[in-house]
């Protein structure tokens, strides 16, 4: 009789049902109470309605409906913690041991999916890369073996982050445009009521990153922008702060300090109203990077300390190494040269155990850098730095890497003397390039050429 209460707070419907003990009509509520605040990412909210309905099923006896029913709320409440608590953390783990165990006895394609989804994104977040590769391999396999192509698209985003990750970038445009094509507006939507995002925005995330170092750089961008209005489009806050911090990123490879910033904010400002700690912790991370691009040193160093502070607390690790290369970027800028030179050693580290390798070539590059203006009897060392740089990028495909790298070999090279070699290299990966030649990197290189050619 109260039709318009039912829609808007099933969590009362579901509490006098409880108290009723209707246990069918309470659960059912409990569930749809979770769901209606997950849609809205609220998931603190959603944690608490999944938990009532945990406590309901529990007083039930052992059954087979009993164990679906669980499946379900264990499910989303994964989900949801992830939302509220970070893909890494500890609370997640209980859950999803328990979720793994029933999808495999009610032997479940789309929720056996979503298990496997989260034990790769955890593996991931945790820089546990190559156990990632074998996660993905697994889901691959299943959604190829059921034929759904909503759970193949799902396994192909996490083919794209892991390769991205793991600095393998030629193989990402062809799976990037395979899972786009595979896009459906409704079918992602109901997989994001569980996962949390839609793929339709990640898969373009890591897709745009991967096509710059690729130097595909007016691709990069067209992807990216992509992204960010799908994100604004369906009106998913979680999906808005991936799609908006991975954009952000990617303008911050390009040099793009206004627009960096701008993203970033954004994102920052939807992870605080709707408490995404991950997120947030990237967000302010990304924000203190513009901030350094356009000059405001401190502040940006102030903000990025403040995000590996929170960053830590979520478990996270995968993103350690660009947020290590952005404060040594401001270290540097405020003259704190040694201590820039300690975050990229420590950065090298975790890149080797780890193998997240997509900033591989650039730490190398900052390290030759930063050897060199901290002491000219660093300039073989810092050489050693470059060349080790560019064998890196070269392995990768990463010509935007390449280029960057060859900029600064290109000045140490013309203190040499060598100039007709310090152009010919940097020509010869200059000529590469068939886009982005508005981009400040390009106009850097071309810049630094004609002044070789000057110098000739």
């Amino acid at each position: 009789e109260f039709s318009e209460v039912v829609e808007s707070q099933p969590e009362l419907v579901a509490h006098h049902f409880t108290e009723a003990n209707d246990i069918t009509k309470a659960v059912s509520y409990w569930l749809k109470a979770g769901q209606r605040s997950q849609s809205r990412s609220a998931n603190h909210e959603a944690i608490e309605h999944y938990r009532n309905g945990l406590r309901v099923i529990e007083i039930q006896d052992e059954s087979a409906d009993r164990d679906q029913q669980e499946n379900n709320f264990q499910l989303a409440l994964v989900g949801a913690l992830v939302g509220a608590k970070g893909y890494a953390a500890p609370e997640v783990n209980p859950t999803l041991d328990r979720t793994r165990e029933l999808s495999e006895r009610l032997g479940e394609p789309t929720t056996l999916m979503i298990v496997l989804w989260f034990t790769w994104a955890m593996s991931l977040i945790r820089s546990e890369l190559d156990q990632a590769v074998d996660d993905v391999a697994e889901m691959l396999a299943l959604a190829e073996r059921t034929g759904d192509d909503g759970l193949l698209m799902e396994a192909l985003f996490g083919q794209v982050a892991t390769c991205f990750f793991r600095g393998e970038f030629e193989p990402v445009p062809a799976s990037g445009e395979r899972g786009i094509a595979l896009y459906d507006e409704e079918r992602c939507k109901m997989l994001a009521q569980f996962i949390g995002q839609n793929a339709g925005v990640t898969i373009r995330n890591f897709w745009s990153c991967s096509l710059w170092h690729l130097g595909s750089v007016d691709q990069a961008l067209n992807v990216a922008r992509d992204a960010v209005q799908l994100s604004r489009d369906i009106e998913h806050p979680f999906s808005q702060v991936h799609g908006m911090t991975e954009a952000a990123w990617l303008h911050y490879f390009c040099r793009l300090s206004d627009e960096t910033l701008a993203l970033a904010e954004e994102a920052l400002s939807i992870s605080l109203k709707h408490d995404f700690p991950f997120w947030e912790a990237c967000a302010t991370a990304t924000v203190g990077g513009g901030l350094i691009l356009q000059g405001h040193i401190e502040k940006g160093i102030e903000k990025i300390e403040t995000a590996f502070s929170l960053f830590r607390s979520t478990g996270g690790s995968v993103h350690q190494c660009f947020m290590y290369s952005m404060l040594a970027e401001g270290l540097r800028g405020a003259g704190r040269r040694e201590e820039a030179l300690n975050e990229i050693e420590t950065a090298l580290t975790a890149a080797v155990e780890t193998r997240e390798l997509y900033m591989h070539a650039e730490l190398l590059r900052q390290k030759g850098q930063l050897l060199l203006e901290i002491s000219e009897e660093n300039t073989e060392a810092a050489e050693r730095c470059y060349l080790e740089s560019l064998e890196v990028a070269g392995n990768q495909s990463a010509i935007s890497c390449e280029l960057r790298t060859l900029m600064d070999l290109a000045q140490l090279r013309q203190t040499q003397g060598r100039i007709p070699e310090a152009r010919e290299l940097l020509a010869s990966t200059y000529e590469k390039f068939t886009e982005g030649f508005s981009s400040p990197d390009l106009q850097r290189a071309k810049a630094v050429l004609a002044e070789l050619d000057a110098l000739a």
